[in-house]
């Protein structure tokens, strides 16, 4: 990853995303943002490439959650 790299998490899973946040602070990521509401409730900037799971669960009211997150140094 380049130094100004970012890595894009996704998930329709809530405790893997509440855990993932958990993990990410124990090891000392920089996250960058993250929401519990992708579709709904984002701030952050990008370019979503929808999957074929996010749009089934969006349709179907599910949230998606996400994470944006480096190790810089």
């Amino acid at each position: 990853m380049s130094e100004n790299g970012k890595i894009f998490f996704k998930s329709d899973n809530d405790n893997l995303y509440q855990f993932a946040l958990e993990e990410l602070l124990a090891v000392n990521a920089n996250i960058i943002y993250h929401t519990n509401d992708l579709h709904n409730k984002c701030e952050y900037d990008f370019k979503n490439y929808l999957t074929d799971y996010e749009i089934k669960f969006n349709l179907a009211g599910k949230n998606i959650n996400f994470i944006v997150f480096n190790f810089k140094k």
